[in-house]
């Protein structure tokens, strides 16, 4: 079993990515690929993950509204890197002010899991929400794609 796809097309092999990769944003993906890649060796950090893991587990409310979350969520990987390189328009500017939005609730709802990993995740969540309101407040519910398109401008 190959951990990775081999990257040959029409090879129709199963990999341990394939199998596993149950994450429902492209962040979560990316993340799994990562771990696979580069796995922990260090004993304490594999007990944290593995206790956050049983938090899921063992909270099934839990489990099910975080993953109503990041439904909700946009890729906020790709969005912080357009806003740096200056090539996101105003409906992705929308989408991640939205995704912030979403990312306070996840915040919310994981504050409460006795899980250290968990808590610690939580601690670094920043939701950024005077960002978020000043984006929200500037542009209209359905801005245009383009910055000279559209009636609101982006003053950011």
């Amino acid at each position: 079993l190959e951990l990775f796809p081999s990257g040959r097309e029409g090879a129709g092999e199963t990999n341990l990515l394939q199998v596993m990769d149950l994450t429902l944003t492209p962040m979560g993906g990316r993340l799994l690929r990562r771990w696979m890649a580069f796995p922990l060796q260090d004993l304490e950090q594999i007990q944290g993950r593995t206790q956050a893991v049983s938090a899921f587990l063992l909270d099934q409310d839990l489990r099910h509204d975080l993953r109503q979350s990041l439904r909700a969520c946009g890729d906020l990987e790709r969005l912080v890197s357009k806003v740096s390189l200056r090539k996101i328009n105003p409906r992705e500017v929308l989408h991640l002010a939205r995704t912030l939005v979403t990312t306070a609730t996840i915040k919310e709802k994981i504050s409460a899991s006795q899980a250290a990993l968990l808590a610690h995740l939580c601690a670094l969540l920043d939701p950024l929400t005077p960002l978020q309101n000043r984006i929200l407040h500037t542009l209209e519910d359905e801005p245009a794609l383009a910055l000279n398109k559209g009636k609101s401008p982006l003053w950011l």
